[in-house]
């Protein structure tokens, strides 16, 4: 299989959709019942246990597994709140068993080659991103975008079929390459030491806000978009932009006393406009 550079731009290809079994019913297999219960003459048989239905073949487990209680996504069966993470991992995982194989060789769309280090700051940070209360505006965030993305490389990655087209693949690849790009400027050029992928998606959640714009907009406009993030990320001396972390300062990290896996996400919003009032919902 051959492996895609990070940003790489092909042709497009047509939307492929993946197709569970099918759930009509089948009237050949019902019982003939007569008014009187079984056909005259027919002598009853010995019952047979009824089939379960495998998980997978039920759809999406966001379908019949949790529901909407007008803030949170809940566990229909023990009635606790469900997690980004869980939320997000329950649909990849029902993906994985029911994608057919494909090796994307008609559009060259491989495995991404990602930096080690680059790697194992995105799962940390999805991680992360994966603790608090699934809702449904955080299904249309940049942080939810980016757990999504790292999901869908892994079913790429297993030869898999996914649920966007391969342009949209392409799209999303061209978002992630931003958020490295973002890291890496942020460290070198804002002085940030300790600036990570967490602290790169943390931001650009704000910046999306800030420009009120939607996921879709930013990886269909990404191009776009990183002049646009250059120019609003410009200060004077006396004053940061009101949606990203001070420059010159190190950001709150696992290293500093006090913070741990379980606040640092609050952490990172007291700091940013997220904890300002930027965000309305």
């Amino acid at each position: 299989m051959s492996t895609s550079k990070l940003g790489e731009n092909k042709n497009e290809n047509s939307k492929k959709v993946n197709k569970g079994p099918s759930l009509r019913h089948d009237p050949s297999n019902d019982k003939q019942i007569s008014s009187e219960g079984l056909i005259k003459g027919e002598t009853p048989k010995k019952e047979r246990p009824l089939k379960m239905e495998e998980p997978e073949s039920l759809g999406p487990p966001e379908r019949y597994l949790y529901k909407f209680d007008g803030k949170n996504y809940v566990n229909k069966k023990s009635g606790l709140v469900v997690s980004t993470g869980e939320f997000i991992r329950a649909h990849y995982e029902w993906l994985g068993k029911t994608s057919a194989s494909s090796n994307h060789s008609d559009t060259n769309l491989g495995p991404l080659e990602i930096d080690d280090l680059i790697r194992v700051e995105s799962q940390f940070a999805a991680k992360i991103l994966g603790k608090p209360p699934m809702s449904k505006h955080y299904l249309h965030t940049f942080e939810f975008f980016f757990m999504e993305f790292l999901w869908e490389e892994s079913l790429i990655d297993k030869g898999l079929e996914v649920e966007d087209s391969d342009a949209n693949v392409k799209f999303h690849r061209l978002l992630y390459e931003l958020v490295v790009f973002w890291r890496n400027y942020s460290r070198k050029e804002r002085r940030i030491p300790n600036f990570t992928m967490l602290h790169a998606v943390k931001e650009l959640e704000c910046f999306r806000i800030y420009i009120k714009k939607s996921v879709a907009w930013l990886y269909q406009h990404t191009k776009e978009v990183k002049p646009l993030l250059l120019a609003t990320r410009k200060r004077s001396e006396e004053k940061d932009v009101e949606w990203g972390f001070p420059d010159w300062k190190q950001v709150p990290s696992l290293e500093m006393d006090g913070i741990d896996e379980f606040n640092i996400d609050s952490k990172l919003n007291e700091l940013l406009a997220v904890g300002k009032g930027l965000r309305s919902g």
